[in-house]
């Protein structure tokens, strides 16, 4: 089985990564392929130390593309730009030969396949928004129950007990009051938490109901891409011709 190198770009500051690596590792170590190396790299101290909002996603944008030529050269397979908002993902796609994901679209890919309804519960008001106009632009938008908040920034998702108290009621209510038929978890920071809210929900409404987690979707269909040798269509993703050599 041919090697192959796998990396996760964490598009935030150095500072903002470092919280949330080593949990990174232990979510993608049991979906990691044998044959497949995991590297991770976040960004210069000049980026954004989490991202929720488009400006953000804007400015930490470049970088991002920085880091995907760079990793390019130096022989990677392919790529997660590890966010759920999906920054920069779109224009990396016109400037490497790699496959390339962010965290939106295998999440929700993932939950088409086990549900008709689903919802997405993130971090906080301002990413909601952004979430539907992702949901429209992936074509799911008539899929989506709702987009619920956690009420808790990406900064403060280390509070474990706070957060599963928060995705659990949301997660709840979603069920209950929109009709969702599964949950995903709408941050690439909600990290060791689907497994102990999928038993919950099935604790609290007596069936099961899949959670999604976006870090897991992502590496497995990355890791899918890469093995069928499927990268960005240079039909819809068209390199770009307007920058200097």
């Amino acid at each position: 089985m041919t090697e192959q190198r796998l990396l996760v770009i964490i598009p935030i500051s150095e500072a903002g990564a470092r919280p949330f690596i080593e949990a990174f590792k232990r979510e993608i170590e049991p979906i990691r392929a044998p044959n497949v190396h995991v590297d991770y790299q976040a960004l210069g101290d000049r980026a954004t130390p989490f991202i929720q909002s488009r400006a953000a996603e804007l400015w930490d944008g470049r970088d991002i593309a920085r880091v995907a030529l760079e990793a390019e050269r130096d022989g990677y397979d392919g790529l997660f730009i590890n966010c759920f908002g999906e920054p920069a993902v779109e224009a990396v796609k016109e400037i490497v030969d790699i496959p390339v994901v962010g965290g939106f679209a295998p999440a929700m890919m993932n939950a088409a396949m086990v549900s008709s309804r689903f919802s997405i519960v993130t971090v906080v008001s301002s990413v909601v928004p952004m979430l539907w106009d992702l949901a429209r632009q992936w074509g799911m938008a008539n899929h989506l129950a709702s987009v619920r908040q956690a009420g808790i920034p990406v900064e403060k998702l280390d509070n474990k007990i706070e957060l599963q108290q928060a995705l659990l009621a949301q997660s709840l209510s979603a069920i209950r009051d929109d009709q969702a038929e599964a949950i995903v978890l709408g941050c690439t920071g909600m990290l060791e938490v689907n497994q102990w809210l999928t038993d919950a929900l099935e604790d609290e409404l007596g069936r099961y109901v899949p959670v999604v987690a976006p870090v897991g979707a992502a590496i497995g269909m990355l890791q899918s891409l890469m093995s069928n040798r499927l990268r960005a269509s240079r039909i819809t993703y068209e390199p770009p011709t307007e920058f200097p050599q």
